[in-house]
């Protein structure tokens, strides 16, 4: 997440897909897995297209082989691997990221499209997955429909974010822009 907003400050893009948030969800958590507290905001600060999601923002990362925060016990966790493992954020506390990440989009001077998914966004909320909670989806959803205004383009997709459809209507979204001529054609190298 730091190099990519970097990146995105020395405008090395055209155009951002920014698909996991996770870090964002971290940073307002408290985690210490996270990008820092500038994440999120170069490309809505440079005017560059973004193409947002919430990706994995309804979970807070933690240190695998640390011990279990007090707060966190209880909690659905998931063990990514020896280092990484993720316990859910409760509704209240998803609202708390949804606030944040919306009040970031609509800080944005440039084109800005916010897709949200549904059925779930990530891989374990799943029906039958560790991490799966749909009273916290669902109050996740619900801050999002009341924070993100225009002209932040929300659109809603009763999809999984982990579904081809997803991917198609992200594309979908890019290929309007760059037909607008938002996004330039055939670019390479820095911008200025």
């Amino acid at each position: 997440g730091r190099a990519m907003e970097a990146l995105i400050e020395q405008r090395r893009f055209v155009a951002v897909f920014d698909l996991a948030l996770q870090e964002v969800a971290n940073q307002v958590m408290g985690s210490v897995v996270n990008a820092g507290p500038t994440r999120l905001e170069a490309a809505g600060r440079r005017g560059i297209p973004q193409i947002v999601a919430p990706g994995a923002t309804d979970m807070i990362d933690l240190q695998t082989w640390a011990p279990m925060p007090k707060d966190y016990q209880g909690r659905p966790y998931h063990a990514h691997n020896r280092l990484l493992a993720s316990v859910t954020n409760t509704p209240a506390e998803r609202r708390a990221v949804a606030r944040h990440i919306a009040a970031r989009l609509a800080a944005a001077t440039g084109p800005t499209a916010f897709l949200l998914p549904l059925r779930g966004i990530q891989a374990w909320d799943r029906e039958g997955e560790a991490l799966h909670d749909p009273p916290g989806l669902a109050a996740l959803i619900d801050e999002f429909r009341r924070r993100i205004q225009p002209p932040v383009q929300m659109q809603e997709l009763d999809l999984h974010i982990n579904d081809p459809g997803f991917v198609a209507a992200a594309l979908g979204v890019f290929d309007g822009w760059v037909a607008e001529g938002r996004i330039p054609r055939g670019r390479s190298g820095p911008a200025s």
